[in-house]
């Protein structure tokens, strides 16, 4: 066991962009965690007075069984709007994260991280600009929060670690990430209890901005320009079938292997001629090379009768991020991983939205009590992800470790709803830290049930689907509250709504056929081993090209 843990930080530290990565992750966790305890306070005191006349001393200044009605009502306003705000930002994410995964398997990592990181500094900008002007609507908050749903730093992350991270320990490497921003969470909510809100905003502002000028100077590139130079031909590929229709034939494939950086994959690679002359100027000599070595009898010609039209490109760009995501549906093993990632999203962007609010309007939680909530929950948190994962993979195997993650899903959840004190909560945001466990085994599992070249676009495109789960998630278990809260099963309802729909979660990774989890490799390399063995060149090239399609289909 030990051997392992030694293993991955080996492993970890020589990949490229590791360390990195997780420098940016903590620097990004404390630029969160300084204001994650005085946002609903902050929201709730502006609403109060925008919306309900609320004219006296700041509303978090209050008990709960004192706050004034407009207080009350100004904190059930902003979880309305932050349950809205939770819905565009997924709903963004959805339409955005396919087509950038995507791309970042062509153009790179790099920039589509540093755009993501730029987004992320927009929020705690708003805030601080809240401070500054009394009246300011909350809504620019909640609009800059919202568009850091264009590009999801965290899905290019763990697409960049896929690039340069030893398989075995890949869910490892995802949790390391992870365990660098829950660090955040440890000591920031504390620090800030010895400064005003204005200047924790500020701190939170210049810790994003310092995680973007770092990620400028020092992550690197991660994408093997191999893999780019084949990812491009895959997308222009996709990009001709998508304009021509039915005019365009079958395209052939065939197998190659590539290495770069001591990385080796098995690639499909199609093969067209028109795809060839689109990508020129992103393949390097070599790479053309090989690929126009296919003769050119298999190369399908194309009806110049169908043109693209603009009505054809609008539909294909609507049709794109769904097209994208058709990745997730490849093998039974992919689909029923998708369900268990939606449902735990629905759950989990739940939690993140709204458990703040409920805690603070319900519970009379403080600004210190989350602090010290929050210092527990976030030294569990780390040690789990940074040392515990491995070693409970190695015990349990992943699918074992997703099902208890799961189960402690239904619990927190569970925990949630039926707390009547603050050591429950405590107990119950500890226990949170044991199911974020399933995000990367999750992402681990998917990155290694597809090829090489399109790491970036299943990451795009579970993080779509993820949400998707967590626009709804919020807003309707918003609506459950605003239905309950008032009658004889409490505000707590909607909590235990959401521990039933983690149950449902822990059935669907119970029935997940790992045995299909190797299918994309065994399936490339069988092809590969006829080919080699077979004595007729004509018949080695049909039997690959149908093996290859089999696994693309």
């Amino acid at each position: 066991m030990m051997g392992d843990i030694s293993n991955f930080f080996s492993s970890f530290m020589k990949s490229k962009g590791g360390i990195a990565a997780l420098i940016i992750s903590v620097l990004l966790s404390f630029g969160l965690a300084t204001t994650v305890g005085i946002v609903p306070a902050v929201l709730a005191d502006r609403y109060a007075r925008i919306n309900h006349e609320w004219d006296g001393k700041p509303c978090y200044t209050f008990d709960h069984e004192v706050m004034p009605r407009a207080c009350v009502q100004g904190g059930d306003d902003a979880q309305t709007g932050s349950a809205c705000m939770s819905f565009v930002q997924n709903v963004l994410l959805f339409l955005s994260n396919p087509v950038v995964g995507s791309q970042s398997d062509v153009q790179g990592r790099r920039g589509f991280l540093l755009f993501g990181i730029s987004l992320f500094s927009l929020a705690p900008m708003a805030l601080v600009a809240m401070q500054h002007f009394p009246m300011l609507n909350p809504f620019y908050y909640f609009a800059a929060n919202s568009s850091t749903g264009l590009v999801s730093y965290m899905s290019i992350i763990f697409a960049a670690m896929a690039d340069s991270s030893n398989e075995k320990f890949r869910a490892a490497s995802y949790a390391m990430i992870m365990a660098g921003f829950y660090s955040g969470f440890c000591v920031a909510p504390s620090i800030v209890l010895f400064l005003s809100h204005e200047h924790a905003a500020l701190l939170s502002l210049c810790l994003c901005v310092a995680a973007f000028v770092y990620a400028v100077l020092f992550f690197p590139e991660t994408l093997p320009q191999t893999v780019a130079e084949v990812a491009a031909i895959h997308h222009a590929a996709r990009t001709v079938n998508n304009r021509d229709g039915p005019s365009i034939t079958h395209i052939p494939t065939t197998v190659m292997t590539i290495n770069d950086d001591d990385v080796e994959s098995e690639l499909i690679l199609d093969n067209q001629s028109q795809v060839i002359d689109q990508t020129t100027p992103l393949l390097s000599e070599e790479a053309r090379v090989n690929i126009l070595t296919i003769p050119n009898e298999q190369v399908p010609a194309v009806n110049s009768r169908h043109r693209t039209n603009s009505f054809q490109s609008l539909v294909a760009v609507i049709a794109r991020p769904f097209r994208e995501m058709s990745i997730l549906y490849r093998t039974s093993f992919l689909q029923i991983l998708t369900l268990a990632s939606f449902l735990s999203a629905a759950v989990y962007s739940t939690d993140v939205s709204l458990v703040l609010f409920y805690i603070e309007g319900h519970l009379n939680v403080k600004d210190a009590d989350i602090a010290t909530m929050f210092f527990y929950m976030g030294i569990f948190g780390v040690v789990l992800q940074a040392l515990g994962i491995q070693p409970l993979v190695s015990c349990l195997g992943e699918k074992g470790l997703l099902i208890l993650s799961f189960l402690s899903g239904t619990l927190h959840n569970f925990l949630y709803g039926a707390a009547r004190d603050k050591s429950a909560i405590t107990v119950a945001l500890s226990f949170s830290q044991f199911t974020k466990l399933n995000y990367p085994i999750l992402s681990s599992l998917a990155s290694k049930a597809v090829l090489a070249d399109e790491q970036g676009q299943v990451q795009g495109a579970l993080l779509a689907t993820n949400a998707l789960a967590a626009a709804l998630g919020p807003v309707s278990m918003n609506y459950v509250y605003q239905h309950t809260k008032d009658t004889l099963y409490g505000p707590g309802t909607m909590f235990l709504l959401a521990s039933f729909l983690y149950f449902l979660g822990t059935l669907c990774v119970a029935i997940i056929p790992m045995s299909n989890l190797s299918e994309p490799y065994e399936s490339v390399a069988s092809a590969d081993s006829n080919c080699s063995s077979s004595n007729d060149g004509a018949s080695c090239n049909e039997t690959t090209t149908d093996e290859a399609n089999t696994i693309t289909s």
